[in-house]
């Protein structure tokens, strides 16, 4: 598992239907959690010649004196904005980078990281399922781009299996507490994971039944289905 900002829990996240998002209204508290490691913008980008470094050169020589007497005062990873994109809910990294926000959201949303005094912004798309902590280890921050990515992702959240298939080594899987207009599927790899119950039994494909309720821990494969995952089943 990678880095992840103290007392957050390794977990993983899969994508699989809607693309509705946002806030829907459902009163259940979900949460996005990570660390930021390095900010990449235009003026840091190093082309090997031209105007454009001479003159940020000679700015940073003018300002040095003027930065030097609050370097301590706060990082490159301090004070980023980290928002959920159409709804309230915020939160900032400290100066190690790390961040959390959490409020009543799920589904497809767009989180957004905006540097301080205008220094520009990116985004990344996550599924982020209700009453789900979902864990964003390692982000680069791309203002040219305007894009963040994620080194890893995990997720942690409750579910319920709505379909089964054992030839092909995938469960599909709802959000426990999804709410009314919530349809988000989840697609779990069986062939990285593993299923058990509460006593930490394995339970082979077979012996599961759509409707069960399970917790899931484990990593977000780049195709976006659930890999490497602990699914347990709740009694």
């Amino acid at each position: 598992m990678s880095r992840k900002p103290a007392a957050l829990l390794a977990l993983m996240l899969a994508v699989g239907g809607c693309a509705e998002g946002g806030s829907r209204g459902s009163g259940i508290s979900t949460a996005v959690l990570g660390n930021v490691i390095r900010v990449q913008t235009a003026a840091r980008r190093d082309p090997s010649s031209g105007e454009a470094p001479r003159v940020v050169a000679q700015l940073r020589a003018f300002f040095a004196p003027q930065v030097e007497s609050v370097a301590g005062a706060q990082t490159d990873l301090e004070g980023i904005s980290v928002a959920v994109e159409g709804t309230g809910v915020h939160g900032e990294t400290d100066a190690n980078g790390d961040f959390s926000v959490a409020g009543n959201f799920d589904g497809m949303i767009s989180l957004v990281f905006e540097l301080p005094n205008g220094g520009g912004q990116a985004r990344i798309a996550l599924n982020v399922p209700a009453a789900g902590t979902l864990t964003l280890n390692n982000v680069v921050i791309d203002t040219a781009a305007e894009q963040a990515v994620a080194e890893t992702q995990d997720v942690d959240f409750d579910a319920i299996i709505s379909a089964i298939d054992c030839q092909a080594l995938i469960l599909t899987l709802v959000s426990s507490q999804q709410g009314s207009g919530d349809d988000d599927n989840y697609t779990l790899r069986l062939d990285t994971s593993s299923v058990q119950d509460s006593n930490g039994v394995p339970v082979p494909c077979g012996d599961l039944r759509s409707g069960d309720r399970v917790s899931v821990q484990g990593l977000v494969d780049p195709d976006g289905t659930f890999g490497h995952a602990t699914v347990v089943l709740q009694e």
